[in-house]
């Protein structure tokens, strides 16, 4: 199970209904989020770590 928000890993110990918010399907990569009911690349996510990564290296 994974949070459709963070997706982040879930683990369910009891049996019962699941939390809202999850799903089974497991992100493909760290820069996914949850739409229309599937993992998708957030570009937009992908793009400012890239700019992170690239100040730091050039800060370095």
């Amino acid at each position: 199970m994974y949070d459709m928000q963070t997706s982040n890993p879930i683990y369910i110990s009891k049996p019962g209904p699941l939390p809202e918010n999850t799903t089974t399907q497991a992100p493909t990569s760290p820069i996914d989020k949850f739409e229309n009911g599937q993992w998708v690349a957030d570009l937009a996510t992908a793009l400012g770590q890239k700019y992170a990564e690239i100040n730091a290296w050039r800060n370095a």
